[in-house]
Formats: C-alpha cells, sequence, structure tokens
C-alpha cells in the first residue's frame, strides 16, 4: 500500500476514533509494513497525531469498571485517639469525658481509640482496649492482670485489645526481648478469659517502621492485627516516603514491614495525623487521610487526637476549650454524607469515565444499600510547603465525568464546606466536577 493511501486512511480513522484508537490501529499498520522509509514516514503521522490531542502532555481519560465498597464499611474504619486517662496537665478530655464523648458522639464516628466506661452505653461508642503496663519505663508483665481487670463487665464494648506503644523508642538496651515477652504474655491472658478471647488483639505500635517489626517475627501467633502509627509529618496523606516515589509510598512501607507481626496480614492505623500545619489544611488532609488508608487496605484507622494537648501542640480536632476546629467540621460534614447501617447487600459495579488532566486524581468508590453510588475524588496534592511554613493554593481541575447511562439525579458535596450539596443534577450521564484538593463526593442515583 502506498503512503498516500496510508494518509487517506488516517484521516479516517481520526474522524471515526478518539486518538487512542487511532495510534492502536496505526500501530498494527506499523507492524504490516516492511520498507523502513514508509514507517518513518507513517511514524511522523503518528507523532502529529499524538501532539495534535494532547496525548504527549497529559492522561486524557481514565475509564473504569469498578465494584463499589459498602459505605458502611468505610464510615466504620473511622476513628479516632483520646486519652481519657489523663486527668492532670491540660488533660482536658480526662477533665471533662461525657462532654468529649458527647463530641465524638455529634461527629460521627463508630468507635474510638482509649476506653472510658458506659460509653456505648450512654453513647453508643466502642472503644479500643489498651495494655501498657510499665516499671521505671519498662514494660512489666506483673500489671498486666490489673490492666485487664479494668475492662471486666465491658468487654462488649470493645472491637479490640491494642499491645504496648511505640517502645521502640525508649532506652531500654533489651526492649525487643521484653516486648516479646510482654505480647506474648498480654495475649496468653487475654485468650484465657472467656469475655475477652474473642477480641482482636492488635499488635504493638512503633515509632518508625525500619529496623523494628523485624524483631517481632516471633509475636505473629500472638497478636492478630498488626498496628502502624504511619505519621506523615507535614507531608499529604498520600505522600512517597519523603516525596521520594522510589521509596514508595510512606503508607505503604508501614503496612509492608508491619505485617511481618501479624498472622493475618491485616493492619490497623491506631494513630495518625497532623500537628496543624493550619486549621485548613489539617481539614482537608484529614478526610483524605481516611479514604487514602481505607483504599490501601487498613481497615480501621484513628486519627490523632480528638483534643489538643496540655503541652501546646495542636494535633486535635478540637481545642483545649473543647471548641471546634474546621477539621472536626469537614470531618463531621464528611460522615454525615456518607453514613449508612446496611450491611446486608453485595455492592454493585458502576462503569464510568473521566475525562480531563487526571494526573494526582484519587478515587474511591462507596455504594449505600439504597442502591446509590457515592464516589470520593481529590487532588492528591499537597495543601503545604513545610519549608516556607505556608498553605499551597492549588486551583481547582475541571474534569466530565462521564457514565454509559443517565443517572437520575447527581449531587455533589464538599464536606469542607458543608454537609448539603454544593450542586445538583437532574437526569445526566455527562457531569462537569471542578475537583479540588479536598476531597469532593458524587453522590448518583441510579
Amino acid at each position: 500500500m502506498r503512503v498516500a493511501n496510508y494518509r487517506i486512511l488516517l484521516r479516517s480513522l481520526t474522524k471515526r476514533l478518539d486518538c487512542f484508537q487511532t495510534m492502536i490501529k496505526l500501530k498494527q499498520i506499523w507492524l504490516r509494513i516492511a520498507d523502513f522509509s514508509v514507517q518513518r514516514r507513517l511514524l511522523g503521522l503518528g507523532v502529529l497525531c499524538m501532539l495534535a490531542f494532547g496525548l504527549a502532555v497529559t492522561p486524557i481519560s481514565s475509564a473504569n469498571v469498578e465494584r463499589a465498597v459498602r459505605a458502611n464499611d468505610f464510615v466504620e474504619s473511622i476513628g479516632v485517639a483520646t486519652h481519657f486517662w489523663v486527668t492532670s496537665g491540660g488533660g482536658a478530655e480526662g477533665q471533662n469525658p461525657d462532654a468529649v464523648l458527647t463530641k465524638i458522639k455529634r461527629l460521627g464516628v463508630r468507635f474510638y481509640r482509649g476506653y472510658h466506661a458506659n460509653s456505648f452505653k450512654n453513647y453508643g461508642l466502642k472503644g479500643i482496649g489498651w495494655i501498657d503496663t510499665r516499671k521505671d519505663g519498662v514494660l512489666d508483665t506483673n500489671g498486666i492482670k490489673q490492666s485487664l481487670d479494668r475492662y471486666r463487665g465491658y468487654e462488649n464494648e470493645l472491637i479490640a485489645i491494642e499491645g504496648p506503644n511505640e517502645y521502640d523508642a525508649t532506652g531500654d538496651r533489651n526492649k525487643w526481648n521484653t516486648l516479646r515477652n510482654y505480647t506474648t504474655e498480654m495475649a496468653r491472658q487475654i485468650r484465657s478469659r472467656p469475655s475477652m478471647k474473642s477480641l482482636p488483639i492488635l499488635g504493638p505500635s512503633m515509632a518508625s517502621p525500619f529496623d523494628t517489626y523485624k524483631n517481632l517475627l516471633n509475636v505473629s501467633q500472638s497478636v492478630d492485627r498488626a498496628n502502624i502509627h504511619p505519621y506523615a509529618g507535614e507531608l499529604r496523606p498520600e505522600s512517597f516516603w519523603d516525596e521520594s516515589p522510589p521509596n514508595g509510598r510512606y503508607v505503604d512501607v508501614w503496612i509492608r514491614e508491619a505485617q511481618k507481626t501479624s498472622s493475618s496480614r491485616q493492619v490497623w492505623a491506631t494513630e495518625s495525623g497532623w500537628n496543624q500545619p493550619s486549621e485548613t489544611v489539617q481539614a482537608k488532609y484529614s478526610p483524605r487521610m481516611f479514604a487514602w488508608f481505607f483504599k490501601r487496605g487498613i481497615p480501621k484507622t484513628t486519627l490523632f487526637q480528638m483534643v489538643d494537648g496540655g503541652d501546646g501542640a495542636k494535633w486535635g480536632l478540637l481545642r483545649q476549650n473543647l471548641s471546634e476546629k474546621l477539621a472536626y467540621q469537614s470531618l463531621k460534614n464528611f460522615i454525615s454524607v456518607l453514613d449508612d447501617k446496611s450491611t446486608s447487600f453485595s455492592p454493585s459495579k458502576l462503569n464510568y469515565s473521566l475525562s480531563g488532566d487526571t494526573a494526582n486524581i484519587e478515587t474511591l468508590l462507596l455504594q449505600k444499600g439504597n442502591g446509590t453510588f457515592d464516589l470520593l475524588i481529590w487532588q492528591a496534592k499537597s495543601c503545604w510547603n513545610r519549608d516556607k511554613k505556608i498553605e499551597l493554593k492549588n486551583p481547582n481541575r475541571n474534569l466530565i465525568l462521564k457514565l454509559p447511562n443517565r443517572v437520575r439525579t447527581a449531587k455533589l458535596y464538599a464536606p469542607l464546606q458543608s454537609a448539603s450539596p454544593i450542586q445538583s443534577f437532574g437526569s445526566a450521564n455527562s457531569i462537569p466536577l471542578a475537583v479540588p484538593d479536598h476531597i469532593l463526593i458524587v453522590e448518583l442515583s441510579i
């Protein structure tokens, strides 16, 4: 076939197919040509096609047929960390437990790390028990029984019992033997109690994933879940380790290392959060963290922490006087939009595509029991310059959500702003989105 004829064919293909399909056809033609000079001229036409349609610059379309996850399962993954046992030195939680539990209830989470008696009876909240008894800074197995006795009569208000906290950061020169022995004895005592033996046992947490969990390989039969504290410092939730892609996503590094200690290979994150680079950044990052961790396979995450401590740090969703920060309001709106108690259905698949520049765009697809889909979508970009200590302003990304069939209605929610829709559409199969650097929820009624 002459080159002129290939040009005619190319024009026809470009009119009838999108550019990606055209390039596939060109490749098929290329492989049938033996003449190198014709190949070279055809290559030039292919490059022109790519440049004309922008394929060489940005991703144009992201097509997906995806099975959703139950919205209830995601909401069940969201928790907060508390310190009810601290009653001095600015321990606002320990000094005002009922006021704090009321705030947790209003937030919409279903569990918290730590425990206060009758929190399920009075507030519908379950807790994660915590066993970490030390003498002169060193773990002491003699205190395990007394610590477990605190939960007697309240075992049904717990979802798990957690082991020692970040013991790798201590000065115990024999820390790995100490921690192994303590974890083994803790598990033995828990499983010897009929009222507790069915509770999952969370392994010890670490201050760092490197050269730590590997020292606990022989406790894998003692714990049911591994336990991580994947703080990102001032980086975004989805960051690579120190923002260096060869090092891997930082939460994936934690998961990989922690799985060495768990017989089930399941990993919970009982602490992560931000010492408030700014209240706005904290409010953007917190829902993103929950969505990102869940997407990476973590079924339970607790945000550190519910209330600012008395040391001047700003980790909390609430200030010391229990006033609400923007992060509290944002997370409350986020949970309110997604809240669903349906557990007895199998989520469906959704066929959709995103047109536009999808670089650094993340999504999580959920479904409620009434069939409604909730597509969480956000720009996974940094909102904070950690060198200059200033907020970064990321412009919204304009995308088109395309569906093969029309939906009855579509509603857009921006939990950072409100729990009410910011935009609504009637029957549609093409929905314009202005995707921000905080989570946008696209609710689709099929």
